[in-house]
């Protein structure tokens, strides 16, 4: 991937975003998660997972997606993209406790990892953050577009609990 690859928009979508479409399509989400929890959360799932999270951020309905998110995750803990979809609407409505606990549950990757270190940090688990970065900063790929953010984040838990030492180690790498 080049530079150019990669764009990042704000949770809410573009500032020009036409939501009217959205709104429509909420509504076919919501009947759809009504059907699948009555239905005891099938593994298809999987396929509404990311565009429910996804329209609920932008439409600004992360709360209101969130309690059946949880129940989603938990029935189907083995679902990558259901766990991610929970961590993701935990993250921004600031339970961070659901967030970490769906991070848990995605299977091992240096993006999960990258997720676990912003939820720590997040979450004022300074001590947790810097251990993770610490412990898995050799293995992270260093020329991800996630890599100098996570890095910056143990450095500020460091910094934050006088670690001096560790910090510098951190901004030697």
């Amino acid at each position: 991937h080049k530079e150019s690859d990669f764009y990042i928009i704000t949770a809410s979508g573009p500032a020009n975003l036409n939501t009217t479409p959205l709104q429509s399509a909420w509504s076919d989400i919501q009947c759809c998660v009504v059907l699948l929890k009555q239905a005891g959360w099938p593994n298809n799932i999987e396929f509404l997972a990311d565009i429910w999270g996804s329209v609920a951020l932008m439409l600004g309905r992360a709360k209101e997606a969130l309690p059946a998110a949880k129940e989603a995750a938990a029935a189907r803990p083995s679902l990558e993209v259901v766990q991610r979809n929970l961590e993701i609407l935990a993250v921004h409505e600031g339970d961070n406790e659901s967030a970490l606990e769906a991070n848990e549950r995605r299977a091992e990757s240096a993006d999960r990892t990258f997720s676990r270190i912003s939820i720590l940090h997040q979450a004022r688990k300074y001590h947790a953050c810097l251990a993770t970065i610490e412990a898995e900063c050799e293995l992270l790929p260093k020329m991800h577009e996630r890599y100098p953010v996570s890095l910056v984040l143990g450095v500020l838990a460091a910094e934050h609990l006088l670690f001096k030492d560790r910090a510098e180690a951190l901004l030697a790498q």
